[in-house]
């Protein structure tokens, strides 16, 4: 088993638990921009698309009003409600007061398709949560297509059909680098499970750190790793 593919189980075994959030400062700083925008949703329904691991779901369940639903385009984890292309969903048009849609547009060859298909099931009002890499080394290959910058996530939403309300950066130039060192070490230090736990523990110091340390040398996000961005559906979308 390849580095890589040692990383990839870490991160797949601790997506959906607190411990997901502080393997790289691109998770802590993805964490840090999403949690209240999750914690301010409207009631009704939640569908997160590309899915994965599920690891918005403990955001989420157990908060009054709020229906969680998940897929995903393969069956990536026993709790997916559905497994769906996502230019392609079983969900009735205006049927999901938030669709959350993360690390997924980069990987779908047409991305109008999908984000013409995310506007048809959101509810007038409703909210699109997005998630969008701007660095990031090639994977899933060779379904990988797409970066963006703030200008071009804003470009291709409001030609959809989107109002963007905010473009957050996630991470700088110290996330970069030191989420290669976060994902080199732990993926050395996968097995066995306590040389795990003791790399998790010492990561979290370094997470901690270069999280602090992008806060005070790039705020201006120029070394952005990512974007997370809040939509409505457009209401002239809506009213036309």
């Amino acid at each position: 088993m390849g580095l890589r593919e040692r990383w990839n189980e870490v991160a797949a075994d601790t997506a959906g638990t607190p411990a997901y959030w502080s393997l790289t400062a691109t998770n802590a700083g993805m964490r840090r921009v999403m949690e209240p925008l999750l914690a301010s949703l409207d009631p009704g329904l939640v569908l997160d698309t590309g899915a994965g691991a599920l690891a918005f779901r403990q955001f989420i369940t157990g908060r009054s009003g709020l229906h969680y639903l998940a897929c995903d385009l393969a069956h990536t984890h026993p709790d997916l409600n559905f497994v769906a292309d996502g230019t392609n969903l079983p969900v009735r048009t205006g049927a999901a007061q938030t669709v959350i849609c993360s690390a997924v547009i980069e990987h779908v060859p047409d991305t109008q398709a999908l984000l013409n298909e995310l506007r048809r099931v959101l509810a007038p009002g409703g909210f699109l949560l997005m998630t969008v890499p701007h660095v990031h080394y090639i994977h899933a290959e060779p379904h990988d297509y797409y970066r963006f910058t703030e200008f071009g996530i804003r470009h291709v939403l409001e030609r959809a059909g989107f109002d963007v309300v905010s473009v957050e950066s996630v991470g700088g130039l110290t996330a970069h680098l030191s989420t290669l060192a976060s994902s080199a070490w732990l993926g050395l230090c996968a097995r066995p499970r306590l040389l795990r736990a003791l790399a998790l523990a010492a990561n979290r110091i370094l997470v901690s750190l270069c999280c602090a340390l992008d806060r005070r040398l790039d705020r201006a996000g120029k070394y952005a790793m990512g974007y997370v961005v809040a939509a409505h559906p457009s209401r002239r979308e809506h009213d036309s």
